[in-house]
């Protein structure tokens, strides 16, 4: 069987909320645009709260390969373990929003060894170092181009993934509260 067939039950993550900024439209574009390149056969799995911008989400898609495990909860939440199950599974984490705050879920599938490909801004870089592939997060093409790539080349998803396992190091419970009663001793002392 060629290469293509055995990404069958392969699918691309995300994990957050499916608001406008989170740039979900786009991903969504350049899967379809991957998708039809016939680079990739599997799925796009979009973890969020089943809510309004989900619903509409889903209305605009309208694709058998875009799967919403919110949509089938009672509450629209997944627990904890679900989504754990989904990481563990994914090919590639896919973070495209266009403004983050502190990106945690990036982390989480890097802790899990799932590589990732990300925005180019807001805090994503610092965040993600250099353990993920980078894209334009309003360039479509660029998008579907740096997914593609982490798809067709296992030596950059291994790379990546041990890039990934030693990132998260910088994000110990102890460090960031370290970090954290630093800035409160900062501002105390100015």
């Amino acid at each position: 069987s060629s290469p293509e067939d055995q990404n069958d039950n392969k699918f691309l993550l995300y994990v957050g909320s499916m608001y406008p900024h989170k740039n979900l439209e786009r991903l969504i574009a350049a899967f379809k645009a991957l998708k039809s390149s016939g680079k990739f056969n599997g799925k796009l799995v979009l973890i969020g709260k089943w809510d309004y911008f989900s619903k509409r989400l889903k209305q605009e898609v309208a694709s058998v390969d875009i799967i919403f495990p919110g949509e089938a909860s009672p509450t629209g939440y997944l627990s904890d373990t679900e989504i754990r199950s989904f990481y563990e599974k994914a090919f590639i984490f896919v973070f495209p929003s266009v403004s983050e705050g502190f990106g945690l879920p990036p982390l989480e599938a890097m802790s899990l060894g799932i590589p990732v490909v990300a925005s180019n801004t807001s805090s994503i870089p610092e965040i993600c170092g250099d353990a993920a592939l980078y894209f334009n997060p309003k360039d479509v093409e660029d998008i579907r181009e740096k997914i593609e790539n982490l798809v067709s080349d296992e030596g950059l998803r291994q790379e990546l993934i041990s890039k990934g396992l030693e990132n998260i190091k910088r994000f110990s419970w102890k460090k960031m509260a370290e970090e954290t009663l630093k800035v409160y001793e900062d501002c105390l002392s100015s």
